[in-house]
């Protein structure tokens, strides 16, 4: 994974830089990224927290289901209108949430991008204040 973090970032910004760069045809004064929501989630958590390195001796990661650590990851929400630069949660370098940083879950973030797609999230998660938009916007 580390000699793909950076592939995956380089064709991330590419996108996003051209997205930026191409006016939206339904919205005038607009570019496809502000109405386009672009997010990364995994079906699973892993613990890269093994030996000196970080990772296994494959270079990868395992799953770690008796770790609390395994629970936390960072998931990127780009475009949608969003002002950018923002950071919700802050983890450290062993993967732990900071201090009295905040967690979110997955389905927190998949009500965000509904709501940033202009769908109500109640619509399919009836808790409907989870959403994050208020957060990253403000």
């Amino acid at each position: 994974m580390p000699g793909r973090g950076g592939y995956l970032g380089r064709i991330v910004a590419g996108l996003v830089g051209e997205m930026s760069r191409i006016e939206n045809p339904l919205a005038a004064g607009t570019s496809l990224l502000d109405s386009t929501v672009i997010t990364f989630l995994t079906d699973f958590n892993r613990g890269n927290w093994s030996g000196a390195t970080g990772f296994n001796g494959n270079r990868g990661s395992d799953h770690r289901g008796g770790e609390d650590k395994t629970s936390y990851q960072c998931i990127p929400i780009l475009g949608g209108g969003l002002p950018g630069g923002r950071i919700l949660g802050e983890i450290g370098d062993d993967g732990s949430p900071v201090g009295a940083s905040r967690t979110y879950e997955t389905r927190q973030v998949l009500a965000t991008v509904l709501d940033l797609l202009g769908i109500p999230p109640s619509l399919y998660l009836p808790e409907a204040a989870l959403a994050l938009t208020e957060e990253l916007t403000s």
